[in-house]
């Protein structure tokens, strides 16, 4: 009888090991999400941009966060508001500017799911789309 106990104890003690290291995984899938397959392509095929080669450019800074909420200065553009949003950053984008957008952390999947939307709408019109890489905010850093 004694070695089904330890084996029942053993197998409670792996049983808690496992519900503990699912925690910051789980964590992670509340806070973030999970990425999908469309998302994980995009972040093959979309190019990045550091905060400090940003800089040196012209820059029409888009923010892809679903709530809006990010820093002045930037555009909204939302997946869930497209139709609403799209029309303010065409009348905003000129020619010769680059867009670059972002989201609060650089695993949040919304810039480059708003990045390759926007990329796909306005083929042929020259819109030079980025992503910012790490995400927002860059150390120090304000658009």
């Amino acid at each position: 009888m004694k070695p089904i106990a330890q084996y029942l104890r053993a197998l409670r003690r792996m049983l808690a090991i496992g519900v503990l290291a699912a925690l910051p995984g789980t964590g992670y899938y509340l806070l973030y999400g999970w990425p999908t397959p469309a998302t994980t392509q995009a972040a093959e095929t979309l190019p990045t941009i550091t905060w400090s080669a940003a800089q040196a450019q012209q820059v029409l800074w888009i923010d892809a966060w679903p709530t809006g909420s990010g820093p002045t200065g930037a555009i909204p553009l939302r997946l869930a508001q497209w139709e609403s949003d799209l029309p303010t950053v065409l009348q905003a984008w000129q020619p010769g500017q680059l867009v670059v957008v972002f989201c609060p952390a650089h695993t949040c999947n919304q810039a480059q799911s708003v990045a390759q939307r926007l990329r796909q709408e306005t083929t042929g019109t020259g819109m030079d789309i980025y992503v910012l890489a790490g995400g927002w905010p860059p150390e120090g850093a304000r658009p």
